[in-house]
Protein backbone atom coordinates (compact mmCIF):
# COMPACT_ATOMS: atom_id res chain seq x y z
CA UNK A 1 0.00 0.00 0.00
CA UNK A 2 0.99 4.00 0.66
CA UNK A 3 2.63 3.11 3.96
CA UNK A 4 6.13 4.68 3.84
CA UNK A 5 8.95 4.17 6.03
CA UNK A 6 11.14 6.61 7.36
CA UNK A 7 14.50 4.24 6.25
CA UNK A 8 16.80 6.41 4.63
CA UNK A 9 18.18 10.30 6.30
CA UNK A 10 16.44 13.02 4.54
CA UNK A 11 13.20 11.08 3.32
CA UNK A 12 9.86 12.82 3.98
CA UNK A 13 6.99 10.66 5.16
CA UNK A 14 3.88 10.99 4.15
CA UNK A 15 2.27 9.48 0.60
CA UNK A 16 5.10 10.88 -1.48
CA UNK A 17 7.66 8.99 -0.01
CA UNK A 18 6.27 5.68 -1.45
CA UNK A 19 9.57 4.07 -2.49
CA UNK A 20 9.65 2.18 -5.60
CA UNK A 21 12.23 -1.09 -6.49
CA UNK A 22 12.62 -2.49 -10.00
CA UNK A 23 13.64 -6.38 -10.39
CA UNK A 24 15.03 -7.79 -13.62
CA UNK A 25 14.03 -11.10 -14.40
CA UNK A 26 11.49 -11.49 -11.96
CA UNK A 27 8.95 -13.76 -13.63
CA UNK A 28 10.91 -16.96 -11.29
CA UNK A 29 13.57 -18.39 -9.08
CA UNK A 30 15.40 -15.96 -6.94
CA UNK A 31 13.61 -12.90 -8.86
CA UNK A 32 10.71 -13.44 -7.92
CA UNK A 33 11.74 -14.79 -4.38
CA UNK A 34 13.43 -10.92 -4.07
CA UNK A 35 10.26 -9.44 -5.89
CA UNK A 36 8.04 -11.07 -3.18
CA UNK A 37 10.17 -9.61 -0.24
CA UNK A 38 10.58 -6.46 -1.66
CA UNK A 39 6.60 -6.08 -2.51
CA UNK A 40 6.26 -6.45 1.52
CA UNK A 41 7.99 -3.16 2.06
CA UNK A 42 7.97 -1.10 -1.01
CA UNK A 43 6.02 -0.72 -4.25
CA UNK A 44 7.73 -3.05 -7.06
CA UNK A 45 8.11 -3.49 -10.43
CA UNK A 46 8.48 -7.41 -11.99
CA UNK A 47 9.91 -7.11 -15.22
CA UNK A 48 10.69 -10.12 -17.48
CA UNK A 49 11.35 -11.16 -21.34
CA UNK A 50 8.26 -12.58 -21.34
CA UNK A 51 4.77 -10.44 -21.14
CA UNK A 52 2.39 -14.11 -20.01
CA UNK A 53 4.90 -15.71 -17.63
CA UNK A 54 5.57 -11.98 -15.90
CA UNK A 55 2.00 -11.39 -15.57
CA UNK A 56 1.10 -14.84 -14.07
CA UNK A 57 4.03 -14.09 -11.24
CA UNK A 58 2.43 -11.50 -10.96
CA UNK A 59 -0.97 -13.02 -10.13
CA UNK A 60 0.70 -15.42 -7.94
CA UNK A 61 2.24 -13.21 -5.22
CA UNK A 62 -0.99 -11.68 -5.44
CA UNK A 63 -2.84 -14.02 -4.36
CA UNK A 64 -0.32 -15.14 -1.93
CA UNK A 65 -0.05 -12.20 -0.70
CA UNK A 66 -2.68 -9.94 -1.46
CA UNK A 67 -1.33 -6.58 -0.11
CA UNK A 68 1.81 -7.51 -2.27
CA UNK A 69 2.62 -3.79 -3.71
CA UNK A 70 3.52 -4.99 -7.37
CA UNK A 71 3.35 -4.40 -10.87
CA UNK A 72 4.50 -5.95 -14.05
CA UNK A 73 6.67 -4.70 -17.23
CA UNK A 74 7.98 -5.92 -20.07
CA UNK A 75 11.87 -5.86 -20.26
CA UNK A 76 14.14 -7.70 -22.48
CA UNK A 77 17.80 -6.69 -21.16
CA UNK A 78 19.22 -7.78 -23.88
CA UNK A 79 16.58 -5.58 -26.80
CA UNK A 80 17.74 -1.90 -27.05
CA UNK A 81 14.25 -1.18 -27.79
CA UNK A 82 12.61 -3.06 -24.53
CA UNK A 83 15.22 -1.11 -22.77
CA UNK A 84 14.49 2.52 -24.15
CA UNK A 85 10.41 1.67 -23.45
CA UNK A 86 11.13 0.55 -20.18
CA UNK A 87 13.00 3.43 -18.78
CA UNK A 88 11.08 5.57 -20.58
CA UNK A 89 7.59 3.95 -19.42
CA UNK A 90 9.40 4.18 -15.80
CA UNK A 91 10.58 8.25 -15.49
CA UNK A 92 6.43 8.90 -17.10
CA UNK A 93 4.64 6.57 -14.57
CA UNK A 94 7.23 6.78 -11.34
CA UNK A 95 9.06 9.99 -11.86
CA UNK A 96 6.79 12.71 -12.07
CA UNK A 97 7.68 14.77 -9.01
CA UNK A 98 11.20 16.05 -10.26
CA UNK A 99 12.95 13.69 -7.20
CA UNK A 100 13.79 10.54 -9.29
CA UNK A 101 11.47 7.24 -10.18
CA UNK A 102 13.13 4.53 -7.94
CA UNK A 103 14.60 3.52 -4.62
CA UNK A 104 16.10 0.19 -5.63
CA UNK A 105 17.23 -1.68 -9.01
CA UNK A 106 18.20 -5.06 -8.85
CA UNK A 107 19.87 -6.14 -11.76
CA UNK A 108 18.96 -10.11 -11.70
CA UNK A 109 18.25 -11.44 -14.88
CA UNK A 110 20.75 -13.72 -16.72
CA UNK A 111 21.56 -16.60 -18.59
CA UNK A 112 23.81 -20.09 -18.18
CA UNK A 113 23.77 -22.61 -20.65
CA UNK A 114 23.49 -26.20 -19.28
CA UNK A 115 26.40 -28.62 -19.01
CA UNK A 116 24.70 -30.66 -21.53
CA UNK A 117 24.51 -28.17 -24.20
CA UNK A 118 25.48 -29.30 -27.16
CA UNK A 119 26.55 -25.59 -28.16
CA UNK A 120 30.08 -25.38 -28.80
CA UNK A 121 32.13 -23.40 -25.74
CA UNK A 122 32.92 -20.67 -28.12
CA UNK A 123 29.69 -19.89 -29.10
CA UNK A 124 28.26 -19.87 -25.62
CA UNK A 125 30.81 -16.88 -25.31
CA UNK A 126 28.37 -14.33 -27.58
CA UNK A 127 24.99 -15.23 -25.71
CA UNK A 128 26.30 -15.20 -22.49
CA UNK A 129 28.32 -12.48 -22.12
CA UNK A 130 25.05 -10.22 -24.46
CA UNK A 131 22.97 -11.05 -21.68
CA UNK A 132 24.58 -11.18 -18.55
CA UNK A 133 26.99 -8.62 -18.90
CA UNK A 134 26.11 -5.87 -21.83
CA UNK A 135 22.23 -6.28 -21.11
CA UNK A 136 22.59 -5.44 -17.56
CA UNK A 137 25.17 -2.61 -18.18
CA UNK A 138 22.33 -1.45 -20.42
CA UNK A 139 19.76 -1.43 -17.87
CA UNK A 140 21.96 0.04 -15.21
CA UNK A 141 23.00 3.48 -17.23
CA UNK A 142 19.08 4.02 -18.81
CA UNK A 143 17.80 3.41 -15.02
CA UNK A 144 20.66 5.71 -12.99
CA UNK A 145 19.44 8.60 -13.96
CA UNK A 146 16.07 8.03 -12.54
CA UNK A 147 17.35 6.59 -8.76
CA UNK A 148 16.63 8.95 -6.09
CA UNK A 149 19.54 9.79 -3.68
CA UNK A 150 19.62 7.24 -0.77
CA UNK A 151 19.11 4.86 -3.65
CA UNK A 152 20.35 1.46 -3.73
CA UNK A 153 21.92 -0.54 -7.07
CA UNK A 154 22.15 -4.70 -6.35
CA UNK A 155 23.97 -6.41 -9.10
CA UNK A 156 22.98 -10.31 -8.64
CA UNK A 157 26.61 -12.22 -9.12
CA UNK A 158 28.00 -15.47 -8.52
CA UNK A 159 31.07 -17.13 -6.99
CA UNK A 160 31.56 -18.91 -10.12
CA UNK A 161 32.67 -15.13 -10.97
CA UNK A 162 35.68 -15.13 -8.22
CA UNK A 163 36.81 -18.96 -9.28
CA UNK A 164 37.30 -17.32 -12.82
CA UNK A 165 39.72 -14.75 -10.85
CA UNK A 166 41.20 -18.18 -9.11
CA UNK A 167 41.68 -19.22 -12.60
CA UNK A 168 43.29 -16.57 -14.27
CA UNK A 169 46.99 -15.41 -14.90
CA UNK A 170 48.46 -13.14 -12.06
CA UNK A 171 48.94 -10.85 -14.54
CA UNK A 172 45.22 -11.06 -15.46
CA UNK A 173 44.08 -11.03 -11.73
CA UNK A 174 46.04 -7.82 -11.13
CA UNK A 175 44.18 -6.16 -13.71
CA UNK A 176 40.81 -7.43 -12.65
CA UNK A 177 41.53 -6.40 -8.94
CA UNK A 178 43.27 -2.88 -9.89
CA UNK A 179 41.72 -0.48 -7.33
CA UNK A 180 40.99 2.10 -9.93
CA UNK A 181 39.39 -0.11 -12.34
CA UNK A 182 37.58 1.61 -14.67
CA UNK A 183 34.55 0.38 -17.23
CA UNK A 184 37.01 0.64 -20.39
CA UNK A 185 39.45 -1.96 -18.35
CA UNK A 186 36.39 -4.38 -17.75
CA UNK A 187 34.98 -4.47 -21.15
CA UNK A 188 38.68 -4.94 -22.47
CA UNK A 189 39.58 -7.78 -20.56
CA UNK A 190 36.08 -9.39 -21.75
CA UNK A 191 37.02 -8.62 -25.17
CA UNK A 192 40.62 -10.04 -24.84
CA UNK A 193 38.87 -13.13 -23.44
CA UNK A 194 36.16 -14.00 -26.04
CA UNK A 195 39.12 -13.19 -28.78
CA UNK A 196 40.99 -15.59 -27.08
CA UNK A 197 37.93 -18.11 -27.20
CA UNK A 198 37.67 -17.74 -30.54
CA UNK A 199 41.11 -18.43 -31.05
CA UNK A 200 41.69 -21.33 -29.11
CA UNK A 201 44.18 -20.55 -26.83
CA UNK A 202 42.34 -18.71 -23.94
CA UNK A 203 43.85 -21.51 -21.51
CA UNK A 204 47.47 -20.64 -22.89
CA UNK A 205 46.92 -17.06 -22.23
CA UNK A 206 45.57 -17.64 -18.59
CA UNK A 207 42.15 -17.61 -19.19
CA UNK A 208 39.52 -20.24 -17.28
CA UNK A 209 37.62 -22.15 -19.06
CA UNK A 210 34.03 -20.22 -18.25
CA UNK A 211 32.13 -17.86 -19.82
CA UNK A 212 29.70 -17.77 -17.52
CA UNK A 213 31.78 -17.27 -14.65
CA UNK A 214 34.16 -14.52 -16.30
CA UNK A 215 30.71 -12.65 -17.20
CA UNK A 216 30.08 -13.06 -13.64
CA UNK A 217 33.65 -11.75 -12.65
CA UNK A 218 32.69 -8.56 -15.42
CA UNK A 219 30.04 -8.18 -13.40
CA UNK A 220 31.49 -8.03 -9.66
CA UNK A 221 33.92 -5.44 -11.50
CA UNK A 222 31.05 -3.25 -12.55
CA UNK A 223 29.45 -3.23 -9.72
CA UNK A 224 32.76 -1.55 -7.96
CA UNK A 225 33.20 0.85 -11.01
CA UNK A 226 29.26 1.63 -10.47
CA UNK A 227 30.11 2.14 -6.76
CA UNK A 228 32.48 4.83 -7.05
CA UNK A 229 30.36 7.02 -9.48
CA UNK A 230 27.76 6.85 -7.67
CA UNK A 231 28.65 7.60 -4.11
CA UNK A 232 28.43 11.41 -4.58
CA UNK A 233 24.71 10.48 -5.36
CA UNK A 234 24.67 8.23 -1.97
CA UNK A 235 23.56 5.63 -4.05
CA UNK A 236 25.03 1.86 -3.06
CA UNK A 237 26.20 -0.28 -5.29
CA UNK A 238 26.87 -3.88 -4.37
CA UNK A 239 27.52 -7.58 -6.15
CA UNK A 240 26.25 -10.25 -4.41
CA UNK A 241 26.32 -14.31 -4.95
CA UNK A 242 22.60 -16.32 -3.79
CA UNK A 243 24.65 -19.69 -3.26
CA UNK A 244 23.89 -22.94 -5.35
CA UNK A 245 19.77 -22.73 -5.54
CA UNK A 246 17.40 -25.03 -6.97
CA UNK A 247 16.14 -23.33 -10.11
CA UNK A 248 15.70 -23.25 -13.13
CA UNK A 249 18.90 -22.28 -13.54
CA UNK A 250 21.08 -24.62 -11.73
CA UNK A 251 18.06 -27.70 -13.31
CA UNK A 252 16.92 -27.84 -9.88
CA UNK A 253 19.85 -29.19 -8.36
CA UNK A 254 21.07 -26.82 -6.04
CA UNK A 255 21.20 -27.59 -1.89
CA UNK A 256 19.67 -23.75 -1.41
CA UNK A 257 16.03 -22.74 -1.83
CA UNK A 258 15.40 -19.86 -4.11
CA UNK A 259 14.23 -18.27 -1.17
CA UNK A 260 17.43 -18.80 0.79
CA UNK A 261 19.51 -16.70 -2.43
CA UNK A 262 16.78 -13.96 -2.29
CA UNK A 263 18.10 -13.28 1.11
CA UNK A 264 21.52 -11.43 0.29
CA UNK A 265 19.94 -9.38 -2.57
CA UNK A 266 17.04 -7.62 -0.56
CA UNK A 267 18.88 -7.15 2.21
CA UNK A 268 21.40 -5.09 0.16
CA UNK A 269 18.48 -3.21 -1.62
CA UNK A 270 16.93 -2.13 1.81
CA UNK A 271 19.64 -2.24 4.41
CA UNK A 272 20.90 1.47 6.11
CA UNK A 273 24.02 2.26 3.70
CA UNK A 274 26.20 2.58 6.84
CA UNK A 275 26.44 -1.26 7.26
CA UNK A 276 27.15 -1.96 3.71
CA UNK A 277 30.33 -1.30 1.64
CA UNK A 278 30.55 0.18 -1.78
CA UNK A 279 31.25 -2.26 -4.77
CA UNK A 280 31.52 -4.73 -1.83
CA UNK A 281 30.77 -8.43 -3.28
CA UNK A 282 28.37 -10.60 -1.06
CA UNK A 283 27.31 -13.57 0.45
CA UNK A 284 25.25 -14.81 3.50
CA UNK A 285 25.46 -11.14 4.14
CA UNK A 286 28.89 -11.49 4.56
CA UNK A 287 31.62 -9.55 2.30
CA UNK A 288 33.44 -11.94 -0.29
CA UNK A 289 36.65 -11.48 -2.27
CA UNK A 290 38.36 -8.05 -2.75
Amino acid sequence: GGRARCRFKGETCGAMAKRVAVVTGGNKGIGYEIVRRLSAEMHTVLTARNEELGRAAVAKLKTANPNADVEFQQLAIDDDESVRRFASWLADTHGKDGRGAIDVLVNNAAIAFKGADPTPFERQVGPTFSVNLYGTLRVSDSVIPLLRPSGAMVFMASQAGTAALRGCSPELQSRWTAADIKRADVLELVEEYASAVQLGDHRAVGWPSSNYGVSKLAVIAMAKVYARELLPRDICVTSCCPGYCATDMSSNRGSRSAADGADTPFWLATAPHAALTPGGFYFDRRKMGW
